[in-house]
């Protein structure tokens, strides 16, 4: 069976969805891009990427090693424990950003610098032809991101007839000249897998849905959903199996029986899911 057959199998399935909710980073772009924003710094900035990662890693693994063993949601080997490593895990995510706040390093930093960052932001395979044809559906599309900040996402956006009904992400505070204070806004505080879940519960409502992601931090999200997409490459697959969940892949041979049972589908990139819902 090819995938032709595939996209035919799964698409009465498919049917009826009216909302779909997507991350940003290695799901609609093709790596990371927070490495990106320290760009804004320049080559010599005293505190540069290389720090806050170190940062990031080190606080990852004190939780790892000190924090998690003996607690009963170490093993994440139900959706229970899940939900309470993600909410445990939430200072440790927040380390990084705390110190960038904490030194200020992106104080004076203009709003159209962190837009032009779009420039150096390599999209996915298939994912302008996606949205191009989603712009001529009705079918709501919102981006949900625990990103620095959405200026390179909403200025990427822009060259679409449509923009996205919500893109939903932290962000750096600006005063009245569009200058960054080095501060963050503190009413959206998105650094975990549990913080998009209870997004996308107010996102999606009664709708019927699909979420598209690709890590660990999507898995949540994507349980809640009707149907859940998953980007071939990083931990989500491997999380929800850990979970129990069955993942089909686009490339398996999905009889038509099989088809009305398939919730989470790992993808090679846009196109799959265009030619589903095309179908």
């Amino acid at each position: 069976m090819n995938k032709v057959q595939n996209y035919q199998q799964l698409a009465r399935h498919f049917e009826g969805i009216s909302r779909i909710v997507s991350d940003w980073d290695d799901t609609i772009t093709a790596k990371d891009t927070i490495a990106v924003i320290f760009d804004v710094l320049g080559k010599n900035a005293e505190f540069g990427f290389d720090y806050f990662f170190k940062l990031y890693m080190d606080s990852f693994n004190r939780f790892q090693n000190e924090v998690l063993p003996g607690k009963s949601y170490s093993l994440r080997d139900c959706l229970e424990r899940e939900i309470m490593y993600q909410k445990a895990i939430k200072e440790s995510e927040k380390s990084s950003i705390n110190e960038a706040v904490r030194l200020a390093v992106f104080r004076g930093i203009g709003k159209s610098t962190f837009e032009n960052l779009v420039n150096k932001i390599p999209i996915r395979t298939g994912f302008e032809n996606f949205y191009s044809h989603l712009c001529n559906t009705n079918i709501h599309f919102s981006v949900l991101s625990i990103n620095w900040t959405g200026l390179m996402i909403a200025k990427y956006f822009a060259s679409f007839k449509k923009q996205p009904d919500q893109i939903l992400v932290n962000e750096f505070e600006f005063d009245s000249n569009d200058i960054c204070t080095g501060n963050v806004v503190t009413d959206i505080d998105i650094r975990t897998g549990y913080d998009k879940l209870v997004l996308t519960k107010e996102l999606v409502g009664n709708d019927r849905a699909i979420y598209v992601g690709d890590s660990s931090t999507d898995v949540l999200s994507m349980i809640y959903c009707d149907k859940a997409i998953i980007i071939k490459g990083g931990s989500a697959s491997k999380a929800l199996c850990r979970l129990g969940y069955k993942v089909y892949s686009i490339n398996d041979e999905i009889s038509e029986r099989e088809a009305k049972f398939v919730k989470y589908l790992e993808i090679d990139d846009w196109n799959d899911l265009l030619q589903i819902l095309k179908n």
